[in-house]
């Protein structure tokens, strides 16, 4: 049976009786058995067999039930919830997210830049600094660091602050990514380099910038065999606060083979319902071919472990970068480096191709 701890135990089905003749092979009792059934009752005492609850009730019901090989544990009092879901999480990216080195909370532009110019001490010249998942409206100063101040802590080494899909630039970045005064944006893209309203030069801040620039990483990079330790260093924390239950909302094939390792060598203490990423950008035939992979997967028959049932594409920008697509304008802001009063957000898929993919997920 998997534990987290006493907080995370899964309730994954409530009897007031036993299922079968057999003792149970656990006891939980003198505790609050948080049921969450009809009424929200709170019970005394827990029986298990194997992965599912047998019973609850009184102490003296469920004691009754023990046999010779029954363990009992007596709470003393603390509570047993059922299992916590966390349905939108990344966890292979999250597991080595702080693989390379400890990264410092930044809660202001002078965090960021103090950051930044650490980094660009213990790197060569030229080394690429990267940043991701900083979100300005997380930020005291509500804005991105510019060119110019990027520049000033990092005048050697190309920086690139990621968050969500924008993202700001210093002047050696833009040049390796060949973004100046002349650039144009590629007809039909949705990204924006934002400019000097003056001088016409790129500010730094480009918008979906994913679709303009290249960044290479100078961190050491991961095995195999460190990513599947820091995955169970990860689910470990998961379980800490009693989460027992995941969703992967963009898996890829080498996160479903991470997880499987996992659940074979049975060190997986967390239950995975998987989200298959697909590139909402690409042809619907190639999206088919996609979809029949994840179904031909042996992962996409029911497993209460490991279950991959779900498609996942990026259909607009993001909430927290002024992106997501919306019924209604956002509204002029300088914070997200809105000027059009009708903008209503970046839209990556248009809605026949949605209804089509749609289709074609529901089919399989």
């Amino acid at each position: 049976m998997m534990w987290g701890s006493l907080l995370g135990l899964s309730l994954w089905a409530l009897s007031a009786t036993t299922r079968g003749a057999e003792p149970p092979d656990l006891i939980l009792h003198h505790g609050h058995i948080v049921t969450v059934d009809g009424n929200f009752s709170i019970q005394e005492a827990i029986a298990i067999q194997g992965e599912q609850i047998t019973a609850v009730g009184s102490n003296d019901m469920i004691l009754k039930l023990a046999g010779p090989e029954t363990k009992r544990i007596d709470l003393a009092g603390q509570t047993v919830l059922p299992g916590l879901i966390d349905s939108h999480v990344h966890p292979t990216g999250a597991a080595t997210y702080e693989f390379d080195h400890p990264i410092p909370a930044m809660e202001s532009i002078a965090d960021v830049l103090s950051y930044v110019q650490a980094r660009a001490e213990v790197l060569e010249d030229g080394e690429w600094i990267l940043t991701s998942q900083i979100f300005i409206t997380r930020l005291r100063d509500q804005r991105f660091p510019n060119r110019r101040e990027l520049d000033l802590v990092a005048p050697n080494n190309p920086v690139c602050f990621r968050t969500g899909p924008d993202a700001a630039l210093n002047s050696l970045a833009l040049q390796l990514n060949g973004i100046d005064k002349d650039f144009r944006e590629p007809e039909g893209m949705t990204g924006k380099v934002e400019r000097d309203p003056e001088t016409g030069e790129p500010t730094g801040i480009i918008r979906s910038a994913g679709q303009f620039i290249k960044t290479k990483s100078s961190g050491r990079s991961p095995s195999r065999e460190d990513r599947l330790n820091q995955l169970q260093e990860l689910f470990a924390d998961y379980n800490s606060v009693g989460i027992t239950s995941i969703s992967d909302r963009n898996a890829s094939d080498g996160s479903l083979d991470l997880y499987a390792a996992l659940l074979k060598d049975d060190k997986l203490t967390c239950r995975l319902f998987l989200y298959y990423g697909i590139n909402g950008g690409a042809s619907l035939e190639e999206t088919e071919q996609r979809i029949l992979k994840a179904r031909n997967s042996e992962w996409h028959a029911y497993n209460n472990r490991l279950w991959l049932r779900g498609a996942k594409f990026f259909l607009d920008g993001g909430m927290l970068t002024g992106s997501a697509f919306m019924k209604k304008p956002w509204g002029v802001s300088e914070i997200y480096g809105i000027s059009d009063p009708a903008y209503r957000g970046v839209r990556n898929v248009e809605p026949e191709k949605v209804y089509e993919i749609c289709k074609l997920a529901l089919a399989n």
